[in-house]
């Protein structure tokens, strides 16, 4: 046995080293190096961008090659294909890894498409990795900014920017207020897989004005952003109007399920929140949905709805309330709608029959469902009278009213005749009538309050009087002038 000692150095370096040994004149030999006492696969390597802050603010920027490796490895690079042969540096960290790095400008990273690091050695020959300087955009992003809703009048302002579409890799966000930045730049590295990004920032109290804009803006590199719309006048605050908007009776009354919508409009900011209760209990937020925030006019009011759904296997009686929270108001704005199902729940009508001039009227009221049919009888037959009937009307309360008028004539009533309505629900039959002597006593009452009417009857009554008067007096007449007659014979 025989041994030697070698230099590290040498031994990293990969050098060969023979051992010869003679016997019997004859010479045996074997050559021995790093890469057959320590044979290795192919090694891990990683290539590093700059740091995208240093892109934006800085005249040079550095990439890193790394690999993983216990020889000393020969690195080169590659940006577009070109060798960067004079800006290359390469050192070991340790005994199981070296490092290079490539220092280039700016303007000529920024420029470039691609950059690739080559690490070679005789034991695993050659190894590369090659990326994009900047990640390509598939989709043209987008940028949204908002505020979140804080809750009560005077807490922080928290802006939230959002962008989607986005390329995966190191972004920057920065924040604007009219214009000028006032927040320090926030660098998020966006996985691969992931294209959103949301990020929040708190606006200072400085800035909190009711002339303020603002905006935000993601940047992949100087050339290569993308910027948000401006929120408008953010803290000039304008209270919402909220109404609710019940549905159709026949979508009530059906066998599937329907919506209750509540319209929010006229508010600002944008920043919001919508929930339902019924007689003041919160309900689930499974029960409704809310639709994004949109811009309703170009001053910049916005508007919104929510639609609750109503189970038709469950009508639900009590007070549905659309409750609104919004920074304009310290208290929440609501809007109530009291007994939905009111209208197409059975309900009989109150029926009412009235007299007026020359005519009969039959009033309606307090009954549900809308269907109902009026049929005017005269002593029990349909009549041939004109007569008209009016459209329901849905009253506050959900119940319905209609009247029918039937015109008659006192003059032209037989004695002894009756009017009949006749008012068919789905809740029963009602009827109303009325006789000509009923009709005359309460238009002579009518009569009295108004000193412009008259009835015929009164007419043909004094006529009569006249008449009578008028034979009376020619009889008496006659009669006086055959007793003067009597007398003159007889004297």
């Amino acid at each position: 046995m025989s041994q030697i000692s070698i230099d590290a150095y040498q031994w990293n370096e990969d050098t060969l080293f023979t051992c010869e040994a003679t016997h019997s004149s004859k010479t045996f030999s074997e050559t021995w190096s790093k890469c057959q006492a320590a044979p290795t696969s192919t090694p891990p390597i990683r290539l590093e961008k700059p740091r995208l802050t240093s892109v934006l603010t800085g005249s040079k920027v550095t990439a890193s090659c790394v690999v993983e490796t216990a020889y000393n490895t020969k690195v080169s690079w590659l940006v577009d294909g070109r060798p960067k042969t004079d800006t290359v540096t390469s050192l070991r960290l340790d005994e199981t890894t070296v490092s290079s790095n490539l220092t280039i400008s700016t303007e000529e990273w920024e420029k470039s498409q691609t950059v690739k690091c080559i690490a070679e050695h005789r034991c695993f020959g050659k190894v590369e990795k090659m990326i994009n300087i900047t990640e390509p955009v598939k989709k043209i992003p987008t940028v949204e900014i908002r505020r979140i809703l804080a809750g009560t009048k005077g807490d922080s302002a928290v802006l939230e920017c959002v962008g989607r579409d986005l390329p995966s890799g190191e972004l920057s966000v920065t924040f604007q207020a009219n214009e000028s930045m006032f927040s320090g730049a926030r660098y998020v590295d966006l996985p691969k897989g992931l294209d959103t990004l949301t990020v929040r920032v708190t606006v200072p109290k400085t800035h909190q004005t009711k002339d303020a804009c603002f905006t935000c803006q993601i940047q992949q590199s100087h050339s290569t952003q993308w910027k948000s719309d401006s929120t408008g006048k953010l803290f000039d605050l304008k209270s919402p109007t909220v109404r609710i908007f019940s549905p159709s009776d026949d979508d009530l009354s059906g066998f599937h399920n329907t919506s209750l919508l509540c319209l929010i409009d006229s508010f600002h900011p944008a920043d919001i929140s919508v929930h339902w209760e019924l007689n003041g209990q919160r309900l689930d937020a499974s029960r409704f949905t809310n639709s994004p925030v949109g811009i309703r006019s170009a001053w910049g009011g916005y508007s919104m709805h929510s639609a609750l759904i109503l189970l038709a296997s469950k009508r639900e009686d009590g007070n549905f309330s659309c409750v609104v929270s919004h920074e304009s108001s310290e208290e929440p704005i609501i809007s109530t709608i009291d007994n939905i199902y009111a209208s197409v729940n059975e309900c009989p009508p109150s029926v009412e029959l009235l007299q007026g001039r020359d005519e009969l009227v039959c009033l309606m009221y307090g009954y549900s469902p809308s269907a109902i049919n009026i049929t005017w009888l005269l002593n029990s037959v349909s009549v041939q009278h004109e007569h008209r009937t009016s459209s329901s009307a849905k009253g506050p309360d959900g119940k319905f009213s209609i009247k029918s008028h039937l015109n008659v004539k006192a003059s032209e009533w037989a004695p002894g005749a009756t009017y009949t309505c006749h008012v068919k629900h789905i809740t029963g039959v009602i009827t109303r009538s009325i006789s000509k002597t009923e009709f005359i006593e309460e238009t002579i009452y009518f009569d009295e309050n108004k000193s412009d009417t008259s009835t015929l009857d009164q007419a043909e009554e004094t006529w009569n009087m006249a008449c009578a008067f008028i034979i009376l007096f020619i009889i008496s007449l006659f009669y006086g002038c055959s007793v003067t007659l009597v007398k003159v014979k007889t004297a």
